[in-house]
């Protein structure tokens, strides 16, 4: 008799929003530097804590975007190494996150490029592997799979964020999902496209198509639906 497979777990770590201990008026309740104990009021010690007490894993750390509040540095390297504290904790031998529209500066306020902040505080963000890297800043999206159980497309959906009109529209283009035919296997491309055509075009979306064992997951903040 076949064993069922065991279900993939994914831990969703979203908008974490950090930001600099001396900003005031204070803008988020995750401050880089900020002490620890007590372990209730430190939000990620408490979350390890918890990991710890409800013996829980995870086979995949998902960080939708949003790592930093408003492009700041300090918030930005912070939220990075908590993100690994919490791969560690879960014992997740994956880790894929992405960026979010107060991870770019599209206003230029701190720099003319408005990416130079996610792609120079970590040289191993978002992939230690320089062509994931290549990818996700070049052409919007990077694949990775784990131990043959599943495969992820994760979307740089800010890659069109170059100034404040562009910001505000928020559009990830249909030629950017085209574009992904040449490096992507063709039943995990047909998925994506069949998705994002079924999508209003000029949508904003930070989502991950997860592919295991020929179907198709589609993930949307906390939520999945199955097609």
């Amino acid at each position: 008799m076949q064993r069922e497979p065991r279900p993939l777990t994914l831990a969703i770590v979203s908008d974490l929003h950090c930001c600099a201990s001396n900003d005031m008026p204070r803008k988020s309740f995750l401050t880089a530097g900020s002490r620890r104990t007590p372990v209730g009021q430190h939000l990620i010690q408490a979350l390890l804590a918890l990991i710890e007490r409800e013996r829980l894993t995870a086979d995949v750390v998902v960080c939708p975007g949003d790592l930093a509040h408003q492009v700041c540095q300090a918030g930005m390297v912070q939220a990075w190494e908590h993100l690994g504290e919490i791969q560690r904790k879960l014992r997740s031998p994956l880790l894929l996150p992405t960026v979010g529209n107060h991870d770019v500066d599209s206003r230029k306020i701190r720099a003319q490029d408005p990416f130079d902040l996610p792609k120079s505080f970590h040289p191993e963000f978002p992939r230690p592997d320089p062509d994931d890297r290549d990818m996700f800043w070049q052409r919007g999206f990077y694949y990775a799979s784990i131990r043959n159980k599943a495969a992820f497309i994760v979307l740089n959906t800010v890659i069109g964020h170059h100034d404040n009109d562009s910001a505000e529209r928020g559009t990830f283009k249909l030629d950017l999902i085209d574009g992904m035919r040449t490096f992507l296997p063709s039943g995990i491309f047909d998925a994506v496209w069949k998705s994002w055509r079924e999508r209003p075009e000029g949508g904003y979306y930070r989502e991950i198509l997860q592919s295991w064992s020929g179907h198709y997951t589609k993930c949307r903040a906390f939520s999945w639906v199955m097609p």
